[in-house]
């Protein structure tokens, strides 16, 4: 038995969790807000994937013993009922090993720096020693033998400025700013009706805030968008050829049409990079910069859907490698190098992709791809096998391997 560390309560921390427990591991999951907090937090948005692809085996087999009812695997739910319909009740399963409002802010080797013993066999014979700052109450330690980061990206948005860096002005107005899409046609609709909302970014996100903003449109015919991006391309989304994900395929194609029509209210403008942002009678004013000279917008919400990047300040004492381009996992990131986007094309993992120069620490989930967007939930399961196999010594070992539903 191990002392394993999983620190992230989203999809596949609570998948680790379950995996090292029915291993007869001592499992602790420390979470620093609530059980799957950044899916509630985009819950309204519609998942691309169905529940056959979002939940697994295992999770399925011991919610069934508590009486839970399963889904139709080809249906695609929405954030919110994946949230409330798997996790939540995966979570109640892990109550036990689970510690929340508890921020991990550092991991490092017991009596080690991150400079000695490189290379060599001494590291992995010291426990890892984790820095914990509960809500609240005064810092503790804790120790493990297995550290598995599933903390995510998605609390650290992208900046919007010239190559990745805040332009002039965003972090001061921060709070008025959207990362990621709002609930425009929801609880977040008093906000965007009858504004001029500035939307930010090329991809599924953007996408499916102009959709709801046009849409809004119908009823608040006030509402003005201006869609920016930075590519100088007409349709600003990928379509894959025969997509068997509908969700995504229709989005892409309704984004793009949106773009080329271009119909009242909605004003697209390609190439362009944000100089500044600054706030000037009760109105936000954003420069941008592109082929065809400076511009000047005026808005009243922006809706900045950029991407996300990993923070490795936890690791940082630790003799991990991640991708200077990415930020990925080295390994995951060079498999990478040149693949689709598609996360349903991107090539298959395995254990010795998941391997840091750190003995037993791994990454897992969204972070270990970094700014590589060919993540899907389904891999990232992959991952917490693998990563068992290694910790474990057992090369064979799967605990998914039972019937598909």
């Amino acid at each position: 038995m191990k002392r394993v560390a999983v620190i992230g309560a989203g999809p596949l921390g609570l998948e680790a969790a379950l995996y090292a427990r029915r291993l007869g591991h001592d499992v602790t999951l420390y979470e620093r807000d609530t059980v799957a907090e950044n899916v509630r937090r985009w819950g309204h948005v519609a998942m691309f994937s169905p529940w056959r692809m979002n939940t697994s085996p295992l999770a399925r087999a011991e919610l069934r013993r508590r009486g839970w009812s399963s889904p139709d695997p080809e249906r695609f739910p929405s954030g919110r009922q994946f949230r409330e319909g798997y996790l939540l009740p995966l979570s109640e399963v892990l109550a036990g090993s689970m510690r929340t409002g508890v921020e991990v802010a550092g991991v490092a080797r017991s009596g080690l720096l991150k400079n000695e013993a490189v290379g060599g066999t001494l590291r992995s014979g010291r426990s890892f020693r984790l820095l914990l700052r509960p809500r609240g109450r005064r810092e503790e330690w804790a120790e493990a033998d297995v550290v598995i980061d599933a903390s995510g990206v998605f609390g650290n948005p992208a900046a919007l400025g010239h190559g990745g860096l805040p332009a002039p002005g965003e972090a001061a107005l921060g709070s008025e700013i959207d990362r990621g899409p709002p609930d425009v046609l929801g609880a977040d609709l008093h906000r965007f009706a009858g504004k001029t909302v500035l939307v930010l970014g090329a991809g599924h996100s953007a996408a499916t805030s102009v959709v709801a903003l046009v849409r809004l449109q119908a009823d608040e015919p006030s509402t003005r968008i201006v869609w920016c991006y930075r590519s100088e391309r007409a349709a600003p989304l990928d379509e894959i050829p025969d997509d068997p994900l509908p969700g995504r395929s229709g989005l892409a194609r309704e984004a793009n049409r949106l773009a080329g029509e271009r119909p009242g209210g909605l004003e697209v403008v390609a190439g362009v990079m944000v100089e500044s942002i600054e706030r000037s009678k009760g109105r936000l004013l954003i420069e941008l910069a592109g082929p065809g000279g400076p511009r000047r917008i005026e808005a009243d919400r922006i809706i900045a859907c950029t991407g996300y990047r990993p923070d490795h300040s936890l690791s940082r004492e630790l003799q991990s490698h991640f991708c200077y381009a990415s930020e990925g996992s080295m390994r995951l990131a060079a498999k990478l190098l040149g693949a689709s986007a598609d996360c349903l094309a991107a090539p298959k993992g395995g254990p010795d992709l998941l391997r840091h120069p750190e003995p037993d620490f791994f990454v897992i989930g969204q972070k270990s791809y970094g700014r590589n967007p060919a993540f899907l939930i389904a891999t990232g399961r992959e991952a917490v096998r693998d990563l068992f196999r290694l910790a474990d010594g057992e090369e064979s070992q799967d605990l998914y391997a039972e019937p598909s539903w």
